[in-house]
């Protein structure tokens, strides 16, 4: 989720009502002005040129809680600046990667990012 604003706000009916009692009271009611600038002043979106790092977006398509444009849109505002972002749109699958193959394309994505952007390097010294 990279805005709190539209995350609340796009919530499927079924739950709307485990909202209140938990993205209103943690994060922000956006029916309410001050809030909701809060709201926006602590979304990820608004950091996105602090990202220096090369990025792995990964989100499913199907995503009821989270939806497909708080990723679409970091992707496009790194993409803007020239940033390195790499994004795994699934079209299968929803906030969970449940299918086997979808799986397999997850974890093959994270290895190569990782061995392309890690250089075989790790945090801990030899």
């Amino acid at each position: 989720m990279s805005d709190l604003v539209d995350l609340s706000r796009r919530v499927v009916p079924f739950a709307r009502r485990s909202v209140v009692n938990n993205y209103v009271r943690y994060m922000g009611d956006p029916d309410d002005p001050a809030q909701e600038a809060d709201m926006r002043a602590r979304s990820p979106i608004t950091r996105v040129d602090d990202i220096t790092a090369p990025l792995l977006l990964v989100h499913g398509a199907n995503d009821l809680r989270v939806h497909r444009s708080n990723s679409d849109r970091v992707a496009e505002a790194l993409r803007a600046r020239g940033a390195e972002v790499e994004y795994l749109l699934n079209e299968r699958e929803g906030h969970w990667f449940i299918n086997p193959d979808s799986n397999i394309e997850l974890y093959r994505t994270l290895e190569q990012f990782l061995a392309r952007n890690l250089d075989g390097r790790t945090t801990e010294k030899d």
